[in-house]
C-alpha cells in the first residue's frame, strides 16, 4: 500500500504592523489633490462644502489609486504597504460614512466642519492624543500663510471685480500647489498612526480649502464695505 504523502501546511505570514504609517505624505497628498480641489459641493454651505470634499476624497483615494499613491513599493516593504492599504481604507470607509452621516444631520449648523473633522482626525491619526492633535493643527496653520497673504493682496485690488478675478486665478494656479506642500511638510513634522495617514491628507487639505473660502467671504465684505465707503466722485459740471 503507497504511503499517503503529508499535506504541505499553509504558510501563515503574520505582519508586526509599526505604530506610526509607512506611507510617504507626499505621494498620499498628490493622491488626494492632483490637480484642481473637486467643485462636487458647490452650492452648499461653506463649512459644508470642505466635508463633503473631504469624504469624497476619502472615497476616490481607495477607487483607482496610482501606483505610487502611498509610496514607492519595493520588495521590502511591499507587505507592510499592503497590509496598511487594507487598514486605511476601512478607515476611510467609516470616516466618510461619519461624514455624511454629519452633513444630514447638522445642515446650517456653522461650526459643522469643526466639530466632525478633528474629533475624526485625533481618533483615527493621533489615537485620541490631544496634545498631537492641536500641535499639528498649530504646524499647519503655520504653514497655511499664503492664503492669509492672498487675502490681503486681493483687498489690496481695492475694486471687488479686481479682486475677484486675482482670487479665481490664484485658486486655480497656485492655491493647490501650495495646499499640497503646506500639508505634506506639515505630516513629515507630526508621527502619525498606522493607517491615518489618508485621513489626516484628507483632513489637511479640506481644513485649507475651508480656510480658503473663508478667507473669500471675508475678502468679499471687507470690499464690499471698502467700496460702500469710497464716496461717489461728483459728476462734472454742466
Amino acid at each position: 500500500m503507497a504511503q499517503c504523502m503529508p499535506r504541505p501546511r499553509a504558510h501563515i505570514v503574520v505582519l508586526d504592523k509599526p505604530e506610526h504609517s509607512v506611507f510617504d505624505p507626499s505621494c498620499v497628498v498628490r493622491e488626494i489633490l492632483p490637480d484642481l480641489y473637486w467643485g462636487s459641493a458647490r452650492g452648499k454651505r461653506r463649512p459644508e462644502r470642505s466635508l463633503a470634499w473631504m469624504a469624497d476624497a476619502l472615497d476616490r483615494f481607495f477607487v483607482f489609486p496610482s501606483r505610487n499613491a502611498t509610496g514607492i513599493i519595493n520588495l521590502d516593504n511591499q507587505a507592510l504597504m499592503a497590509q496598511e492599504a487594507r487598514d486605511a481604507h476601512q478607515l476611510g470607509r467609516w470616516a466618510s460614512d461619519t461624514i455624511r452621516r454629519a452633513l444630514r444631520a447638522g445642515c446650517g449648523n456653522p461650526t459643522i466642519f469643526e466639530e466632525t473633522a478633528l474629533p475624526l482626525l485625533c481618533d483615527c491619526s493621533f489615537r485620541g492624543s490631544v496634545d498631537d492633535l492641536v500641535a499639528f493643527l498649530t504646524t499647519l496653520e503655520r504653514e497655511a500663510v499664503f492664503i492669509y497673504v492672498a487675502g490681503t493682496d486681493a483687498c489690496a485690488k481695492g475694486a471687488l471685480e479686481e479682486a475677484n478675478r486675482f482670487l479665481d486665478a490664484y485658486e486655480t494656479q497656485t492655491l493647490p500647489r501650495h495646499a499640497r506642500s503646506a500639508v505634506t511638510r506639515t505630516m513629515m513634522r507630526h508621527r502619525h498612526n498606522w493607517g491615518g495617514s489618508v485621513i489626516l491628507a484628507a483632513c489637511g487639505l479640506a481644513m485649507l480649502w475651508h480656510t480658503w473660502n473663508e478667507m473669500r467671504d471675508e475678502s468679499r465684505v471687507r470690499l464690499g464695505i471698502m467700496e460702500a465707503e469710497t464716496p461717489a466722485p461728483c459728476p462734472p459740471p454742466p
